[in-house]
């Protein structure tokens, strides 16, 4: 019975000594620069009523509404690395949209 129990703990403690190594190790932090220049902030996007909309009955968007008024931004529009986050207001309320 001894001899399993020091099995075991020998076991164990091979088992534990890599995760322990790699909690008291402490690897430098090298972040990484994804854009080279900030995206602007769209802040003013141009809108158009339903009628004069040029959005196919088959694309996607994506549909707010808020105090009594609706927005739908395409989500090819959203998915850009130029377009990830449009800022409106709607309602009354600013509103940020994103996919």
């Amino acid at each position: 019975m001894r001899c399993s129990i020091t099995l075991f703990t020998v076991g164990l403690i091979l088992m534990l000594a890599p995760w322990a190594a790699a909690q008291t190790a402490n690897p430098a932090y090298h972040p990484r620069q994804v854009l080279k220049t900030p995206m602007r902030a769209i802040t003013e996007p141009v809108i158009v009523g339903a009628k004069a909309s040029t959005i196919s009955p088959n694309e996607l968007v994506l549909g707010v509404f808020l105090h009594g008024q609706a927005r739908a931004y395409r989500i090819n529009e959203l998915t850009g690395p130029q377009r990830e986050v449009i800022n409106d207001r709607l309602g009354g309320i600013p509103i940020a949209a994103t996919w």
